[in-house]
């Protein structure tokens, strides 16, 4: 009796070209088959290689029948991260073997798409006050405007995982020659076994992770010999928000008044307006107070929105009114 092809369940002849699981021990018509045709016969009924079905590649490969590799690394993730057997095993370890390797959706105009981002007034407007630099263009810039480093200076960055891409930041500001007064970083993915063992020469650190779950986190590194404070009041780590600010004293900066500086980091996922309500909270404090301010942030706002979506203009106004937004040229 002929057996059974496995996927089109009609007989496979003597005849016919087929393939042959040595799992199973079950026959697939070569047309059957994706991604294969006859020409690939002589490799399949090799000695020399073993094939096995597709049916059994699903079981030995749960995750055999997922192409796309978002969906894959989604889904294994929600296994990991969702099954309290691994998060007890891996979350305080200092090694997390599960950091993905994700930084291509990250890369700078990953999703941009030209019919959706378009650019609005707001966005013209806000583009032609703002210059864009290489390493190299930003040092040139700093040689022409004599900046050195007993200047006031501040810069902030979204990591994505500090104990993944350490070596990495430690390159690139070396290749700007600046010793910033503060350095600023979210998406620190830190946590309680980790924190303490990534730190920045002539820097001390003040940082906020997350005590449960993996991501998120903000950071502030000040260079020695800066006198400032955390400002406690000011420092948050909720579900919306994730935010640390400090004070600097005037005089160890040579300013005339103290000086705030603040990271801030939006999940995704949150809701806008409640992480406006608590963004409008923080610089209603700040407002009564004679100090200037430097917010830094990764808002996950997109701002060419602001036309219609109602968060977004609400997010706008919030540091228009702050008087946050200006015209700059460095």
């Amino acid at each position: 009796m002929a057996p059974k092809c496995l996927i089109c369940k009609s007989n496979v002849l003597r005849h016919n070209v087929k393939a042959h699981c040595h799992i199973c021990d079950g026959f697939c018509h070569i047309k059957c088959l994706p991604f294969i045709n006859k020409n690939d016969v002589p490799y399949i009924t090799s000695l020399d290689t073993k094939w096995s079905c597709i049916k059994c590649n699903a079981q030995i490969f749960p995750y055999n029948h997922t192409d796309d590799d978002d969906e894959f690394l989604s889904t294994l993730s929600e296994n990991w991260f969702g099954n309290q057997m691994y998060i007890g095993k891996f979350e305080n370890k200092l090694f997390q073997p599960f950091e993905l390797n994700d930084e291509e959706e990250h890369l700078p105009q990953h999703h941009s798409d030209p019919d959706y981002q378009y650019f609005n007034e707001y966005a013209l407007y806000s583009a032609s006050n703002c210059k864009y630099h290489t390493s190299e263009t930003f040092k040139k810039e700093i040689q022409k405007l004599k900046i050195d480093n007993d200047y006031f200076s501040i810069m902030g960055l979204n990591t994505r995982s500090v104990p993944r891409n350490f070596n990495k930041l430690k390159t690139y500001l070396e290749t700007l020659e600046v010793e910033f007064t503060c350095i600023g970083l979210c998406e620190t993915w830190f946590n309680n076994s980790n924190v303490d063992c990534y730190n920045l020469d002539g820097y001390n650190h003040e940082s906020l992770y997350r005590k449960k779950g993996r991501g998120g986190g903000v950071s502030l590194f000040i260079k020695e010999g800066v006198e400032y404070k955390v400002r406690k009041d000011l420092t948050l780590m909720t579900n919306e928000i994730e935010c640390i600010f400090i004070e600097i004293d005037k005089q160890s900066i040579n300013a005339q008044q103290n000086k705030l500086v603040g990271m801030t980091y939006r999940r995704p996922s949150c809701n806008v307006n409640v992480f406006n309500a608590e963004m409008k909270k923080i610089y209603n404090k700040i407002s009564r107070e004679n100090k200037k301010i430097y917010s830094m942030g990764d808002f996950n706002i997109n701002l060419f929105n602001n036309e219609t979506h109602t968060p977004t203009a609400e997010f706008i106004d919030i540091n228009f009114d702050s008087r946050f937004l200006k015209d700059t040229t460095f």
